[in-house]
């Protein structure tokens, strides 16, 4: 017992310490660094969890995760990289408010689940933009082959295609032209 102690004690303390910057994991790394944005993540699945190490490891990232948000009843209330669950995307407006009072104002979701519909997207969309934050999202890491060990990972704006569940249809205005040409036409939405 005292072998595997001795052989594991200094492994687990420099993990820690490489981890956390220091002992900051014992003394609570859970302070945003002045004039990080503040972000919640949607989704606790592995990309989410790469994606909170690898800003927790960036040294002067200036983004600070505040929790993660999950539809999935079985989810709430657990702990992925030391971030909690805090609530259901249906919850954002007062997730947001609640972590006001506690200093820390969120402006965007980014998006971690790549598995989404483009129903269960937009409406997450319009819910993040009731509670007045701007949406992102992660690219799939675990699928890209161009990532490496030293690549920042960096959410994107969401694209049309997202939203739409297919290839945007690009069109030329001579086609529009040619389809449109003479009918009368109702545009909707």
């Amino acid at each position: 017992l005292f072998m595997i102690a001795s052989l594991a004690g200094p492994r687990v303390i420099f993990r820690i310490a490489k981890e956390s910057g220091g002992f900051g994991l014992l003394t609570g790394i859970s302070r945003p660094k002045a004039g990080a944005s503040h972000v919640l993540i949607y989704g606790m699945n592995d990309i989410a969890e790469a994606y909170i190490r690898a800003v927790r490891l960036r040294r002067g990232a200036d983004v600070f995760i505040a929790g993660v948000v999950d539809d999935d009843d079985q989810k709430q209330g657990r702990i992925l990289q030391g971030r909690r669950v805090l609530g259901t995307s249906a919850d954002l407006t007062i997730i947001k408010e609640v972590l006001q009072l506690k200093g820390l104002n969120i402006t965007e979701l980014v998006v971690s689940d790549n598995s989404l519909s483009a129903q269960d997207l937009t409406t997450l969309v319009e819910r993040a933009v009731n509670a007045g934050l701007k949406i992102t999202r992660l690219p799939d890491i675990l699928r890209t082959a161009t990532i490496r060990g030293n690549t920042h990972i960096d959410p994107k704006p969401l694209e049309v295609r997202d939203l739409l569940g297919r290839k945007e249809v690009s069109l030329t205005s001579v086609e529009v032209t040619r389809l449109i040409e003479r009918r009368t036409i109702l545009l909707t939405g």
